[in-house]
């Protein structure tokens, strides 16, 4: 989906769309501020940086005031999970909220399945929400 979305914005004109992706091996602070410094080592600045989850985003957000970039003025970030931390942080962490217990309930379901010999679930489709906070801001 996220490639599908990036190529639709390149087909409508988008000044700037390029994706670059650093995989983690461990979704710490640490590891994420690293790896931001590694995507900067080009010299360029993205306007954006999308992350897996809101640890990743408070390292990029960390990394950031380290290097003197102002978020979201200059660059801004976005998290996924809406863990407690992402409101707490400065500035506060945009996200997508995830249905939690509704996750849970069907990972228990999937896991009861597939012990039973059972097909497994084929294709799942969560309803979840955009919570627009302050790392964010025009492009």
């Amino acid at each position: 989906m996220r490639n599908r979305n990036i190529y639709g914005a390149k087909r409508r004109g988008a000044q700037r769309v390029q994706e670059c992706c650093c995989h983690l091996r461990t979704s710490s602070a640490a590891t994420s501020r690293r790896a931001f410094q590694i995507l900067r080592a080009n010299g360029n600045l993205p306007s954006a940086v999308i992350t897996s989850n809101d640890i990743i985003a408070g390292g990029v957000i960390l990394e950031c005031l380290a290097l003197g970039i102002s978020v979201p003025a200059e660059l801004s970030v976005t998290g996924f999970g809406d863990l407690d931390i992402a409101a707490q942080f400065s500035p506060s962490i945009t996200t997508v909220r995830t249905p939690r217990s509704q996750l849970g309930s069907i990972a228990a379901t999937y896991l009861i399945r597939k012990l039973r010999g059972e097909d497994a679930i084929d294709d799942l489709r969560l309803d979840v929400e955009l919570i627009v906070r302050e790392s964010t801001g025009p492009a």
